[in-house]
């Protein structure tokens, strides 16, 4: 399956996590300071959060265990540092909620409405 859609914010300059800020504060000011930035959410966020927690999500939910996705869910929201990447998190998870409910997958409808289901969330139901 390919998850394509206008509403999913993904693959373009659609959310910085953190880098527009790190930019307008001098933090980020060239190709070797964009490069360390980069280098460090791939270690720091996605190696060692992302990607393990993915793996459990995806478990979670071949066994059909809702609470173990909750939980995950749970512990990444709680492991976004700030609220604005929390609000990323849950803005993507809305819009690949919307596109897995017009694709057919109808355990994605109660995270619609709900402030609940980031991006990861969502992502493992459609693996």
């Amino acid at each position: 399956m390919q998850l394509t859609s206008p509403s999913l914010p993904i693959g373009g300059y659609s959310y910085s996590q953190g880098l527009e800020f790190a930019v307008s504060s001098g933090w980020v000011h060239d190709t070797s300071t964009a490069s360390d930035w980069i280098q460090g959410l791939l270690k720091k966020t996605i190696i060692n959060l992302d990607l393990p927690v993915l793996k459990k999500l995806y478990e979670a939910w071949e066994k059909s265990d809702v609470v173990m996705v909750g939980y995950w869910n749970d512990f990444l929201f709680a492991n976004r540092d700030a609220f604005e990447l929390q609000e990323e998190d849950r803005q993507l998870g809305k819009a690949l909620a919307r596109l897995l409910v017009d694709l057919g997958l109808e355990e994605a409808k109660p995270f619609l409405n709900s402030p609940y289901g980031g991006f990861l969330t969502l992502y493992s139901l459609a693996a």
